[in-house]
């Protein structure tokens, strides 16, 4: 039983090997092709069934009798599958022709020499198409959609530059090379719309930021927003262009949520990695709106990437000071002192550094501290904040003429919780 086992296997393996005729591999070839006509470049080509026999006036040595045999054969087998691209789309494939098959030459010699200059066309024309894609992708890494379509396109390529099917790969560069003209022609329409749009933009939203008309300005931009909502605009300049604008007119109207959602936009949408004044925007945002951890996570961000980063609106003291407020905003005292210490030892000549040192050493019972530090702060620039809690601090520490003073300095100055004070420890 054994022997007879390992005699049909070597029988079959032995047919297997033989049955690769060129009707065979014209069939593979065509089955695959038919399953993906009019699909797309995006199309999976499907692993072809065992080929059938070769019928009444087709021979077994006619790779184009299987070619067209698999490609009908595959067009059946997908029947339904339509999922083509609306854009970028593929041109329509064609029959190909046996080169060998149709050679007209009456030499040997001269039809080697006829496939060898054939070949080395093809090859030529397929490294012109390469590289006139690689290009395509290299100005567009923003459109995901173009590359995968230049992927296709570039595996393509690759499988007719196979020593087997080159000889056979004119029809399929050329169709190639149609897609290729149609891309390159909607990406000059779409840069050409992009263009004036940047244009107008600049120009409009320029003069009514100078004039900090903010609500004309959102008003202005929201066609252009519906449109990049739509897919109508995708080009990443005028993207970054119309969300860093809409971030800071918001941030100006106080509207702290939709900064937020902007400047998260913007972020994503940059075409470089120096973009920390919108993580500390972003930051600023978060924090006035009490998300305290969020912003500290920005914070992390920029101090940890902050050789890299181009800086123009705050610098590495500022950073951990923020990151200890709101840790102070928080409760979270013991978090907060390491951060405010580092920034002290990074700058200590600005007056909200010490600002934040004098609250947190007031909230933590260290009352001298918190008076020293706030009086550093107000010799630097005097804040309403800093003389509320340098009057409180003194009435803690029992000197309540001074407490008092400083805290009628700093209802003065705006902060209305400093009469509550007054009137609870001053009367």
């Amino acid at each position: 039983m054994k022997n007879n086992t390992l005699l049909l296997i070597v029988l079959f393996i032995t047919t297997f090997c033989f049955a690769q005729t060129k009707f065979t591999n014209g069939f593979n070839t065509g089955y695959k092709k038919g399953y993906c006509q009019d699909q797309g470049i995006g199309c999976i080509e499907p692993i072809p069934p065992i080929p059938p026999t070769p019928k009444i006036g087709e021979s077994s040595d006619s790779y184009t009798d299987g070619y067209n045999r698999g490609f009908n054969t595959g067009l059946n087998a997908r029947k339904s599958n339509s999922n083509e691209r609306t854009r970028y789309k593929t041109a329509k494939p064609k029959f190909v022709e046996d080169v060998m098959h149709n050679s007209q030459t009456n030499s040997k010699a001269e039809a080697i020499k006829a496939l060898d200059r054939k070949q080395d066309f093809n090859l030529a024309y397929a490294k012109i198409l390469k590289s006139k894609i690689r290009l395509i992708k290299k100005e567009n890494p923003q459109d995901q959609q173009l590359i995968e379509v230049c992927n296709g396109l570039i595996e393509k390529i690759e499988i007719v530059e196979e020593p087997k099917y080159v000889l056979v790969a004119q029809d399929v560069l050329r169709k190639i090379n149609e897609n290729i003209n149609v891309i390159e022609t909607e990406l000059k329409n779409e840069n050409k719309v992009s263009g004036n749009i940047n244009n107008d933009l600049l120009n409009e939203a320029q003069n009514l930021y100078q004039k900090k008309e903010f609500n004309q300005l959102i008003e202005k931009l929201k066609p252009i927003e519906e449109k990049i909502t739509q897919g109508a605009i995708t080009d990443k300049k005028t993207l970054f262009f119309t969300y860093s604008i809409l971030a800071y007119s918001h941030y100006n109207k106080n509207n702290l949520a939709e900064t937020i959602k902007y400047t998260t936009k913007a972020i994503e949408n940059s075409l470089t990695d120096e973009i920390g004044d919108f993580y500390f925007l972003r930051g600023l945002s978060k924090s006035n709106i009490g998300d305290y951890y969020g912003s500290n996570t920005d914070y992390d961000y920029l101090i940890k990437n902050h050789k890299k980063i181009n800086y123009k609106s705050n610098m590495l003291s500022t950073l951990y000071n923020n990151k200890a407020y709101n840790f102070v905003l928080l409760k979270n005292y013991s978090e907060a002192k390491p951060f405010i210490e580092k920034a002290l030892k990074l700058d200590d000549d600005i007056n909200y550094i010490w600002d934040t040192k004098g609250e947190l050493e007031y909230h933590i019972g260290n009352y001298s501290d918190a008076v020293n530090a706030m009086s550093k702060s107000i010799k630097i620039k005097p804040t309403a904040n800093s003389y509320y809690f340098r009057g409180l601090a003194e009435i803690k520490l029992g000197n309540k003429e001074k407490g008092c003073s400083d805290l009628s300095k700093s209802g003065e100055m705006g902060e209305t919780k400093a009469y509550t004070e007054i009137k609870n420890n001053c009367n």
